[in-house]
């Protein structure tokens, strides 16, 4: 295959990775083929093992291309938050108001469903959360110096568990619409507040 221009092939894989987390998104993660990729994003089929090599590649990368940066202005955003509670207590919110058909939401999903069968797919997803863990963790050791959050808790600990409860719920919202993912918030806030902090919540 003759070698295209950069941009032209930038823009190619710019539109493949594109249909793949379209398609990963609306047909799951197995379903997706290269030819329904190259459909989706007008070229050959060809095309796709060209820049990819295989479809596993083109998933990972794929993923990569929808989620990161979604997960990079999530993390922006937290490490720009006041304390630990309050960013935390907002991107819980958002979670009742995820659309579980839509990319990157749906590709992430996928992704970690499948990532215990793939260790490269694990080593990205792995990757993408470490850095939001670790400010979770920083916040949260911040807070619980300046008193805002229980200075009993193992913060570390809590960073993991929080991180995850994120993950949870998203799954859960996504099963159950109804959900009440305000009331998982207050009882999160409640359970990490400091003393102090409580009583200020109820006065």
């Amino acid at each position: 295959m003759t070698r295209a221009p950069d941009h032209v092939a930038t823009a190619t894989r710019e539109r493949l990775l594109d249909a793949a987390a379209e398609l990963i998104a609306e047909l799951g993660w197995a379903a997706v083929t290269s030819r329904a990729v190259a459909e989706r994003a007008g070229v050959n089929n060809g095309v796709v093992h060209y820049h990819f090599g295989s479809m596993d590649a083109l998933r990972r990368a794929a993923t990569f291309h929808a989620t990161d940066p979604l997960m990079r202005d999530a993390l922006e955003w937290f490490v720009a938050a006041p304390t630990a509670l309050d960013a935390y207590s907002t991107l819980l919110s958002t979670v009742g108001q995820l659309d579980a058909s839509q990319a990157p939401t749906a590709v992430l999903l996928e992704a970690m469903l499948h990532a215990p069968r793939d260790p490269e797919i694990r080593a990205l997803i792995a990757g993408m959360i470490a850095p939001f863990r670790g400010a979770l963790e920083d916040k949260l050791r911040a807070d619980a110096d300046a008193g805002r959050v229980r200075d009993d808790i193992d913060v570390h600990g809590a960073a993991v568990a929080l991180a995850a409860l994120i993950d949870g719920l998203m799954l859960h919202a996504m099963v159950d619409p109804q959900l009440a993912v305000d009331r998982a918030v207050e009882a999160v806030s409640g359970l990490l507040a400091a003393p102090d902090a409580q009583r200020h919540r109820v006065d």
